[in-house]
């Protein structure tokens, strides 16, 4: 049994979120564990279906990788932030990336969410329709 980081809640079934951005994420006030991978970098060059256990008739899709590291000369130095959780938090840390993603930055211009600065500092939310721009 082990305690997610996030709800404290104590379970089996836990995933490890890894983060990683140049910005010193322990600033956020947030347990992370921060670790480092040194290795290779390998391109997604496309994916495949693979069967989920050999007497299994579900599918599931996963990368495939190009044999030759993508700079045979540098080995690279990876540094993550990461937090032990449920998969209802993870749940929860995906749906905020996504709601990230799909909300622009003050000021943008795209086919998404544009928001508007206003006199108060907070966003009014307008949405243009078949924008090209961005």
């Amino acid at each position: 049994m082990s305690k997610c980081q996030r709800c404290g809640k104590e379970g089996e079934d836990r995933r490890t979120l890894w983060m990683a951005c140049f910005y010193q994420m322990n600033e956020l006030n947030i347990p992370f564990t921060e670790k480092m991978i040194n290795g290779t970098l390998y391109e997604k060059i496309g994916e495949k279906k693979i069967k989920f256990s050999p007497n299994s008739t579900f599918e599931h899709t996963v990368p495939v990788f190009d044999n030759k590291p993508y700079d045979e000369d540098d080995k690279y130095e990876y540094r993550f932030y990461t937090l032990w959780v449920c998969k209802s938090c993870r749940a929860d840390w995906m749906g905020k990336i996504k709601e990230w993603y799909n909300e622009m930055p003050f000021g943008s211009v795209s086919n998404r969410t544009q928001y508007v600065q206003t006199s108060s500092d907070k966003g009014i939310a307008v949405k243009y329709g078949n924008s090209n721009d961005g």
